[in-house]
């Protein structure tokens, strides 16, 4: 997914993932992306707090 957030903004975005390590943020993982803070799992989600951007989330997650 493609997430565009506008300048002088954050975002919570909820990503389908079984764990953040299934989560790539801009082809790096999770926890090594700029700008991404990883919250929290929720109900098979990724619950991650983004800066203003774009940015492309890809899941493993089926």
């Amino acid at each position: 997914m493609t997430v565009k957030t506008p300048a002088n903004s954050t975002a919570t975005i909820y990503v389908p993932a079984t764990s953040a390590d299934d989560v790539t943020v801009n082809g790096r993982k999770l926890n090594q992306a700029d700008h991404v803070t990883f919250l929290r799992m929720e109900n098979n989600r990724a619950v991650v707090n983004v800066d203003s951007g774009t940015y492309i989330m890809v899941s493993k997650t089926k």
